[in-house]
């Protein structure tokens, strides 16, 4: 794995000078859980950008006391490159002004916190367990220190860290975008020196800080979650490259294929109600014919497709999967409403691999109105993406 290091560091101060910068510090953090991988750093402050961003697997980007919102022409190029990766869907991590930049070059804000600096030990606690990420991982500790943060994720992201003061503390995008707000690549004696330097600035928030600095933060736990994103990165990408066939993104045409086909149907009987048969399976719980035939239909084109998977429905007995995959059905979901006449109701289809929902569909036919999503990918309503 060939890793380059941005360095977006302007600081020429003489503290700056006795410590090693962000292309020593990320390439002694990653060494040390993968030190086969080669690493190169360009000084993107400096102006010095890799000429071509397919000559390596992955980027890091570091911190800055510049800020994502300034108007200066490296920030600027740095935002450009950060699309151009993004379109090609090249695997990167970034923290602290990287996590930001990235959020502000995709559509997102970046504003000043709202309580200061944030200078000490904080904790990321996982909302989510991305595809790459060891089972069990709940949180983790790192260090910090900015004054800015994302206050506003751009369509298509999802929060993947948060905690109390930061809510978008770690954010991901498809399989190759990974951030974080935090430090993984201070050290503990780098971190206490950088106290001691800003203590003024900090305020009566120093105390607290010079707490944190005598602490050790949990940086080689971040490293080998890095690495992981990167290996996932890099496989996801390769596959794509290759045109090998995607199975959830096969299951994502499908199910939108499918609930479309059963909205039409469940359609054309929600004109003829006074005909429908209607059966009562218990207190409040109606199904009707255009239940059961809805589930039929779309039970036959999973059948036809993905023979193998599994199937859970509401009117008939399940399948077992003879896949990773299980398909999850509700024919009329709010049947109440559509036996009644009333115009709120929809075809629901989820596919399940390996105990985690990797697809969704929710198709409103009375409105022509597909909400769907794909795990990591985002979510659309038709086919426009949407914040969530």
């Amino acid at each position: 794995m060939k890793i380059a290091i941005l360095i977006t560091c302007i600081d020429k101060s003489d503290f700056a000078r006795r410590h090693p910068d962000d292309g020593e510090k990320f390439r002694a953090l990653l060494s040390a859980v993968r030190p086969d991988w080669e690493y190169d750093t360009f000084r993107v402050s400096d102006l010095e950008f890799p000429e071509v961003l397919d000559d390596f697997d992955g980027y890091v980007v570091g911190g800055s006391c510049a800020s994502a919102n300034d108007d200066l022409e490296w920030v600027l190029r740095l935002l450009d490159m950060i699309r151009e990766a993004d379109a090609a869907s090249i695997p990167v991590f970034r923290c602290c002004f990287g996590h930001q930049a990235v959020a502000k070059a995709l559509g997102g804000k970046v504003a000043t916190n709202g309580f200061g600096w944030s200078a000490g030990i904080e904790t990321t606690e996982f909302n989510r367990r991305e595809d790459w990420m060891p089972d069990g991982l709940r949180s983790l500790e790192i260090y910090s220190f900015h004054q800015e943060q994302v206050t506003e994720l751009p369509v298509g992201c999802r929060i993947v860290g948060t905690n109390r003061r930061t809510p978008v503390a770690s954010f991901g995008r498809g399989d190759h975008i990974f951030t974080s707000q935090y430090h993984p690549e201070m050290t503990q004696p780098f971190f206490a020196d950088l106290v001691e330097d800003m203590a003024d600035a900090l305020g009566r928030g120093a105390v607290e800080s010079r707490r944190d600095a005598a602490r050790m933060a949990q940086s080689r736990e971040f490293a080998e979650l890095i690495a992981l994103f990167f290996e996932h990165a890099s496989v996801s990408r390769l596959t794509r490259h290759r045109h090998t066939p995607d199975p959830v993104s096969e299951r994502h045409l499908a199910a939108k294929d499918m609930a479309r086909m059963a909205g039409e149907v469940a359609l054309r009987y929600f004109g003829e109600i006074s005909n429908l048969q209607i059966e009562r399976k218990g207190p409040g719980d109606l199904v009707s014919e255009a239940d059961r035939n809805v589930e039929e239909l779309v039970r036959s084109e999973i059948k036809r497709r993905f023979p193998d998977d599994g199937i859970i429905g509401e009117e008939f007995a399940n399948k077992e999967a003879d896949s990773a995959f299980t398909w999850v059905i509700d024919p009329i979901d709010g049947t109440a409403n559509y036996v009644r006449e009333i115009p709120v109701w929809c075809v629901s289809i989820a596919c399940v691999r390996d105990a985690a929902t990797v697809v969704g569909v929710i198709f409103d036919p009375v409105h022509d109105e597909m909400h769907h999503c794909r795990r990591n990918r985002g979510t659309w309503l038709n086919e426009a993406p949407q914040r969530v």
